[in-house]
């Protein structure tokens, strides 16, 4: 404060006033500054990623309609006062416009137009289109898509099984110039119509861009090369992080520098299901829990018995005396015993994902001569630290190797020249003065 007032202690008059003056302006512009900032209109988004003749036409159609607005064409969007939104959007509306992008796609507004006289056909086929509209729109909102088409196939439902069909979906996706797709963006869009539809599987959804390539199939035609990248980039995880534990072990044990470590590791990726059913006693019984039990006994007794005449006239007539016989008396004993019993029942269903590690080859370099039982000590601590299996194939080789450091040539170096002797200061004045003095005698 007390260099400002000194400052303007020390100005003239005229450069007093000359101050005020430039304040006062200043004062006045700030002022009308902040005035015209107030009293400007903000603008919000009436509507984005227009192509460039809606973008056009709505820009003409709201400017013979006398309608304030901006037009942002590297966004494909237009601008309007928050006020005159809604009148806007009435105006482009019955001027048909947008004609495409999300906003020209039809929805569910198609049902607010059945008529009560309609058939049945025609009230599924506007479900349909509703259905297909809406998504269509819901795909039209990732950035990378500037438009789509979805075709429905929901066949008519059934009361026999035998004769029921699935429900399938196909997408046509149109790309921004200059962006692609990524294999989970693919996916989910994928998933996003199969979720939305009931009954709709992924594999009964194809994906198809304006170029014709097969983007997404549920046979797994188009996303193998996908599988196949992903497989790969899961074996370059492995084998670097297996090789980066060898070379952090070798560095600490033989020095820095003096081995070299490369890993080769194969995947299987098949995927595979198995189910077993296992019967088992229950408890420490061998034969199991009993459950039921049944035991049946006969028995049977007879005595000898005389038999009457034989059969026939003579008998019947008396005529030949009857000749007494006697049965055989005689007995037996049958038991029959059931025993029913119960055992343990197990089902196991395992499932094993692709991505197991088959088989672990792993190379170690190491500088220098390694006499036999270093190269073995060595070869069990890499199996060790590994972890490597030689049930299933996984080897080692340790290989002693002499490096030979190779002369590297030496830089140019540029040669100085030799330094020519300077006269000093002390010469130069010594040798001018007596020039001087005999010019004055001249």
């Amino acid at each position: 404060m007390e260099r400002l007032t000194t400052w303007w202690a020390s100005l003239t008059p005229e450069r007093k006033r000359v101050v005020v003056v430039a304040a006062a302006v200043a004062a006045a512009v700030l002022l009308l500054a902040m005035v015209l900032l107030g009293r400007q209109e903000s603008f919000v988004t009436l509507y984005s990623r227009l192509s460039p003749e809606d973008l056009t036409a709505a820009s003409v159609e709201l400017s013979r309609l006398g309608i304030q607005h901006q037009v942002v064409e590297s966004e494909g969007a237009i601008k309007v006062p928050a006020d005159k939104i809604a009148q806007a959007r009435m105006a482009l509306a019955q001027a048909g416009l947008p004609r495409s992008g999300a906003f020209a796609v039809a929805g569910f507004e198609l049902l607010d137009k059945t008529s009560f006289a309609a058939s049945d056909f025609v009230q599924r086929a506007n479900y349909l289109r509703a259905l297909q509209g809406e998504l269509a729109r819901s795909i039209m909102t990732l950035d990378p898509i500037a438009s789509a088409r979805v075709h429905l196939n929901l066949p008519e439902q059934t009361v026999f099984e035998e004769h029921r069909e699935e429900p399938s979906a196909s997408v046509v996706l149109s790309l921004k110039p200059g962006r692609t797709l990524s294999p989970e963006q693919t996916k989910a869009i994928a998933f996003l119509v199969s979720q939305a539809i009931e009954g709709l599987k992924p594999e009964k959804v194809v994906i198809v861009d304006t170029k014709g390539n097969l983007l997404w199939s549920g046979d797994g035609i188009s996303n193998h090369f996908g599988r196949a990248s992903e497989f790969l980039g899961m074996r370059w995880e492995i084998e670097r992080a297996i090789e980066q534990r060898l070379q952090s072990l070798l560095d600490r044990t033989l020095g820095h520098g003096r081995a070299s470590v490369q890993v080769s590791v194969e995947l299987d990726t098949n995927k595979r299901e198995s189910e077993s059913e296992i019967y088992m006693p229950a408890g420490n019984s061998p034969q199991g829990v009993p459950v039921s039990h049944e035991e049946k006994q006969e028995t049977y007794q007879a005595q000898g018995a005389p038999v009457a005449a034989p059969a026939g006239t003579a008998s019947n007539l008396q005529l030949v005396p009857p000749t007494p016989v006697t049965l055989l008396g005689g007995n037996y004993t049958r038991t029959e015993r059931k025993m029913e019993y119960r055992v343990s029942r197990r089902i196991e269903r395992v499932e094993q994902l692709p991505g197991t590690v088959k088989r672990v080859s792993v190379a170690v370099l190491v500088k220098g001569e390694l006499s036999p039982s270093e190269q073995t000590a060595l070869r069990q601590a890499v199996m060790a630290a590994v972890g490597l299996d030689t049930s299933r194939g996984d080897t080692v080789a340790v290989v002693p190797v002499r490096f030979e450091r190779a002369t590297v040539p030496q830089p140019f170096e540029r040669r100085r020249a030799p330094k020519t002797p300077g006269l000093s200061w002390c010469w130069v004045v010594t040798a001018t003065r007596p020039r001087l003095q005999r010019q004055n005698l001249m």
